[in-house]
């Protein structure tokens, strides 16, 4: 009967070897909501730094171990022995990042020193989903009004349709505007948002006319903080008279005498302005097939009415004031301002 030998191995680089087969691994999201949690509407961060801080000065140094996430957000660490790992995340400042979870440190010498995560092994052990929630400094910021008076809707909602079925879900936050109608969307991540305001029953919204704004937020390098702003929900409440309508005809006036002749036909295609004295709202028209312009829904206030003509191929013959100044106050019809125009060449 052969004999059976046993041998032991027993140094300290196979010791290590034996033991040195643990992992560390997770995935880095970006945390839109900033509440430290996966959620429906969070996204994976990839392409940015992980490491082991050897050192537990909550920032990578200079020979410590890194590695960058995948597309997926996801990273990995392997050939680990048994000991307390202390794994961060390593992303300049300047990117705009903050981190939800773990709790942030203090900027440090340029460097977002995020709090690390604490993972201890034992000999072998494979630790999963040791996750960072990072959420973005950018922000989208606009109003929202009542076209009529044009004064600021306060208490109404905003959110990012995240999934573009035009409703708010349970995880798509509402933000409220403030007492003038201004409304914050803060710690938006890189990428393209659909904006969309909560409308109550009893209004219309008259722009933007889809019932949302695009707010693309260009970053460079990836997850830098950016700002839109100017976004602007205009409603009109359903009670109260919807404005006032302005109309008028372009003619072309050969004589120049301000009345339409024979032979004078009418001008297709001609631009109309109707701009706010007092706020700078401005709102255009174009003459149709037989010359006429209209506009509707024009609320209170000081507007004036001008064609778009070129001093080098049109001017305006007639009115003499080549504008018509109207105020309006609770509606009505402001009709036949009319422009006469004939070529200069």
């Amino acid at each position: 009967m052969p004999r059976t030998q046993t041998f032991v191995i027993d140094s300290l680089e196979s010791r290590q070897h034996l033991t040195s087969t643990g992992a560390i691994s997770g995935t880095l999201y970006y945390d839109v909501n900033a509440n430290g949690r996966f959620d429906s509407l969070d996204r994976t961060l990839g392409e940015a730094g992980v490491y082991i801080d050897k050192n537990k000065n909550n920032r990578f140094d200079t020979g410590e171990r890194r590695t960058t996430s995948a597309s997926d957000g996801t990273y990995r660490f392997g050939s680990l022995g048994v000991g307390t790992f202390r794994i961060g995340v390593d992303l300049p400042a300047a990117n705009g990042f903050t981190q939800t979870s773990p709790p942030t440190g203090s900027t440090l010498n340029g460097f977002a020193s995020f709090k690390t995560q604490a993972v201890t092994l034992t000999a072998g052990q494979r630790a999963s989903a040791r996750n960072f929630f990072l959420t973005g400094t950018g922000l989208i910021s606009g109003s929202i009004r009542n076209v009529t008076t044009n004064t600021g809707l306060a208490g109404w909602g905003v959110y990012l349709d995240i999934d573009g079925d035009n409703s708010r879900d349970s995880d798509e936050t509402r933000y409220v505007t403030s007492s003038n109608g201004s409304f914050t969307i803060p710690n938006v991540p890189a990428g393209t948002w659909t904006v969309r305001q909560v409308k109550p029953s009893g209004w219309t919204l008259t722009s933007p006319s889809a019932g949302e704004f695009e707010a693309s937020l260009v970053v460079t390098p990836i997850g830098a903080g950016n700002r839109v702003t100017g976004l602007s929900f205009l409603n009109r409440n359903n009670s109260v008279s919807a404005g006032a309508n302005v109309r008028g005809f372009v003619f072309q006036d050969l004589s120049g005498d301000g009345i339409q002749n024979n032979g004078e036909r009418a001008l297709v295609g001609q631009f109309i302005r109707i701009r706010n004295l007092n706020r700078n709202d401005v709102f255009t028209a174009q003459t149709d097939s037989s010359g006429n312009y209209s506009f509707s829904e024009i609320p209170n206030g000081n507007w004036e009415v001008t064609i778009a003509t070129s001093s080098l191929i049109v001017t305006t013959t007639f009115p003499s004031s080549r504008s018509y100044q109207i105020t309006v106050s609770g509606g009505g019809t402001f009709s036949s301002r009319n422009f006469g125009v004939r070529s200069v060449i």
